[in-house]
């Protein structure tokens, strides 16, 4: 079997079933995955790189192939990419928006995707609201893990209405956090606040965050009292109006580049 190195540029493939794993195992690959073996034209011997998307990441090489399947094995646990504590809540919206939301929050390494039912959302009739989108949505979260190098899935919750989601908001905001639930810091984007950078300056990565993203057309003003209401702070993006999506994405980069600031000065220390 050749022996070309497993670099970050072999190909990222999930396999949920590598957790727990450990070094010369032989694991099979989801028919998905074998599917992408194939387009890829990979030969037995191939390096490749796996992950749970719970945020292991393994060298392994092609075995074999048979029929349908697909088979590797595992060689040795790699560096992965850490996940970013971030809860992104929204309100529920236009399909392709949804999914394009899904798609780049995944690529930033958001920890958890909550859609939430607003008084101005109801109206939106080609909603992300079917739990057969949740699973295309699922679909389409895994495609932009692998492209991005990630190791980490979002949680992608089902829809619930903003009362129903305001006492949940609280808890634990990251899978890669093995501590007992701690509250997170709850921010709502709102353009009469002081800038996001600001409200997250003197963060450090914990307690998770959660950022509330309003639907188009936004908040009532009773749906903004209870929010403010349930320890949510405001926070502005820009003095302009941005569509939800827009402003989720731009919310999540904020923070994630404060929080690599975070984590290089700490390297460096």
């Amino acid at each position: 079997m050749p022996h070309t190195r497993i670099s970050r540029k072999s190909p990222l493939l999930y396999a949920p079933a590598a957790e727990g794993r450990s070094a010369a195992e032989v694991l099979n690959l989801p028919p998905d995955e074998a599917r992408h073996v194939r387009a890829l034209r990979l030969e037995p011997g191939s390096p490749v790189r796996l992950t749970d998307g719970r945020g292991r990441m393994w060298g392994a090489r092609l075995s074999r192939s048979a029929g349908d399947s697909q088979s590797c094995v595992l060689v040795s646990e790699l560096d992965a990419p850490p996940s970013l504590p971030v809860e992104v809540a929204f309100g529920v919206a236009n399909k392709a928006h949804t999914l394009w939301l899904v798609e780049k929050a995944t690529e930033m390494g958001v920890a958890r995707l909550s859609p939430v039912e607003f008084a101005r959302s109801r109206s939106v009739a080609d909603a992300a609201r079917p739990a057969t989108f949740w699973k295309k949505a699922g679909r389409r979260a895994v495609s932009a893990m692998k492209q991005s190098g990630r190791a980490w899935l979002p949680e992608l919750e089902q829809v619930r209405d903003l009362q129903e989601f305001l006492p949940q908001s609280d808890r634990e905001g990251t899978s890669s956090d093995p501590t007992p639930a701690v509250a997170a810091v709850r921010i709502l984007l709102d353009q009469s606040a002081e800038p996001l950078g600001r409200r997250v300056s003197e963060w450090n990565g914990e307690p998770p965050i959660t950022v509330l993203v309003g639907p188009e057309g936004g908040l009532t003003d009773a749906e903004r009292v209870l929010v403010l209401s349930t320890v949510f702070t405001p926070a502005r993006l820009t003095c302009s109006t941005l569509r939800f999506e827009t402003a989720a994405v731009a919310a999540v980069a904020v923070i994630a580049d404060h929080l690599e600031t975070v984590r290089a000065d700490r390297s460096a220390a």
